[in-house]
């Protein structure tokens, strides 16, 4: 029996219809704008082996509300939620990791962003979104980032 263990890169992009996606726990690796563009993507959900979330993977998916990213992941590179437009919450790892530039772009009703103390988001990872609080683990601090409605 095969198992599947890599989604490659615009695997799913430009899929209009797909509402939701719960990938096989056997998925290791998520390629670069995976789900790029769909549309109507309102449900997710990740293995817990893939250890980061390529470029672009969820790309202007503007009716993704919710996600948890599993504990395995140690990245989240560029533009990963760009303009992800319904996107209010986000639980990232209870753990550091590496956020990268536009991770959260465009992601106006963006309220909330779990993250681990250690975690260093690039300055411009929340612009544009609406009053995001981003709470860090272990220390209770919140802070709150840009306004740019």
């Amino acid at each position: 029996m095969c198992r599947l263990i890599k989604i490659g890169d615009s695997a799913f992009s430009n899929c209009k219809q797909l509402k939701c996606a719960n990938l096989p726990q056997t998925v290791t690796s998520l390629g670069r704008k995976c789900f790029s563009c769909c549309d109507t993507l309102s449900a997710v959900t990740l293995p817990s082996l893939i250890t980061e979330l390529k470029q672009e993977t969820f790309n202007e998916c503007i009716s993704l509300q919710h996600i948890v990213v599993p504990q395995s992941v140690n990245a989240i590179w560029a533009s990963c939620f760009f303009n992800c437009k319904a996107l209010c919450d986000v639980t990232l790892p209870h753990k550091a990791i590496y956020l990268a530039d536009k991770c959260f772009v465009g992601c106006q009703h963006l309220t909330c962003v779990v993250i681990h103390k250690d975690t260093k988001p690039f300055d411009d990872s929340y612009y544009n979104t609406n009053y995001t609080t981003v709470v860090r683990l272990d220390t209770l601090a919140m802070l709150t980032a840009h306004n740019n409605k």
